[in-house]
């Protein structure tokens, strides 16, 4: 196994399904945020490539539903280790709410989350 940057996290195969779609969501999101600043017409290309990809990924239908379990399952995990000693409470807090934030904001929209980037 190779060694590990402090930025880079080493997954070995097998992943499971939806933890390959979070990883590819990831990197399409860090794609848009590299290229979308510049103004030249192959970062634009870029750009728009990776936010066409992520509507084709957020077109899917079971994806939302994926989404809220996995912000509800970090949550839970998060909340777990709230009684270790040495824990930052009330940045604990902080992050809970925006998980809890983000989950109403995915759960509030209606039908799949893929329509409304086609809109």
């Amino acid at each position: 196994m190779a060694s590990a940057t402090p930025d880079k996290i080493t997954f070995e195969h097998p992943l499971n399904e939806k933890m390959r779609t979070l990883l590819r969501l990831e990197h399409l999101f860090r794609q848009v945020n590299h290229y979308l600043p510049n103004a030249d017409t192959w970062s634009s290309r870029s750009a728009i490539d990776a936010l066409l990809d992520m509507v084709n990924i957020f077109s899917r239908a079971d994806i939302k539903a994926d989404l809220i379990k996995e912000l509800d399952r970090q949550r839970e995990k998060l909340a777990g280790i709230r009684r270790n000693p040495g824990v930052d409470a009330e940045r604990l807090d902080i992050i809970l709410e925006e998980l809890a934030k983000a989950t109403d904001r995915i759960f509030s929209i209606d039908g799949q989350i893929g329509h409304v980037m086609r809109t």
